[in-house]
């Protein structure tokens, strides 16, 4: 894996705060604190409290400080689709508003607990979905519907609530749509469809990556570029997140299992693995040293991810 200063060189940036989203190996001089930053060491899983329920095809979006989890179903002969959503704050989940529709194994984005945004996914009895709503801190309220229904579409999306991004889903769709806070619009195919294709960033800058054959690629704005680097291990129904598109996690899902890589705009690197393996199951992250997952059917056990920083004091003699 390409290091730090070879891609971004040895000057150190001079800033008045941290940068909002630092990636590993970055190093820079925060004239607030008068002391230098980085990241150091590499990242770690660890047991957070436990979801208030055990869903398979449930929805997460936020970070291991403010989330959101929505839908899924609790699986058996006759399941049924619960409509509760709930917030995590870090320590504890609250239930927090009733989705509108009950439904599993759709995509969603969004910062956490104000800026959260689902879409599509299975909707009973039995039909793919193309309804998208959106929760704006106390409630949920329905908005423009999908140009494609897709289902299996898990955990996938990018951006805020009012300029997501929506990939892929089934049956291994490459479509690509844009949000506007009221109507999608459709854009240029991704490269490779796949019922997971992963996306991380903006609609300006986005990292999509095939969970069934890894296949990479950045889109810009207006057109999709491929990128040689392709997942070390391909994943379906696994979880994505990250700060932007260069930095960015996929972790989970079908076969690996508890398998994590990043991509820091070069190139993907094995991480340390999850506790327990997990597939359809709800997980997130925005920024590059915080990720949280979750929910298989009956087991409500959930993990962060952290990447430590380090810090050194400067003075002057």
């Amino acid at each position: 894996m390409s290091k730090y200063n070879e891609l971004n060189g040895l000057k150190v940036r001079y800033l008045s705060a941290d940068p909002p989203s630092p990636e590993n190996g970055e190093v820079w001089y925060n004239s607030a604190v008068v002391r230098a930053q980085g990241i150091a060491g590499a990242g770690a899983w660890s047991s957070a409290a436990s979801a208030p329920s055990g869903l398979s095809g449930a929805n997460m979006a936020g970070n291991n400080g403010d989330a959101m989890a929505w839908g899924g179903d609790n699986g058996g002969g006759t399941p049924t689709w619960p409509r509760t959503s709930y917030h995590y704050n870090g320590s504890s989940w609250t239930s927090d508003g009733t989705i509108p529709t009950g439904i599993s194994a759709g995509g969603q984005a969004g910062a956490g607990h104000t800026d959260a945004i689902k879409w599509g996914g299975y909707n009973p009895p039995g039909s793919t979905a193309a309804i998208t709503d959106i929760f704006n801190g106390s409630s949920w309220t329905g908005s423009g519907n999908l140009n494609q229904p897709r289902q299996y579409a898990y955990w996938v999306g990018a951006g805020p609530q009012t300029a997501a991004v929506a990939i892929g889903g089934a049956p291994s769709l490459a479509k690509h749509e844009h949000f506007n806070g009221s109507s999608w619009t459709v854009k240029t195919d991704f490269p490779s469809g796949a019922n997971s294709v992963y996306a991380i960033g903006t609609q300006t800058a986005t990292l999509g990556v095939s969970g069934a054959n890894g296949t990479t690629a950045s889109w810009d704005g207006s057109s999709w570029t491929g990128i040689p680097a392709s997942l070390n291990t391909n994943r379906q129904y696994g979880a994505a997140g990250g700060a932007n598109a260069n930095s960015a996690y996929v972790f989970g899902g079908s076969p690996s299992g508890t398998a994590v890589e990043l991509y820091n705009g070069t190139s993907w690197a094995t991480q340390p693995s999850m506790a327990r393996a997990r597939n359809s199951y709800g997980g997130s992250g925005i920024s590059s040293n915080a990720l949280i997952a979750g929910q298989t059917y009956g087991n409500s056990s959930c993990e962060e991810f952290n990447i430590p920083f380090g810090t050194a004091t400067i003075t002057s003699s």
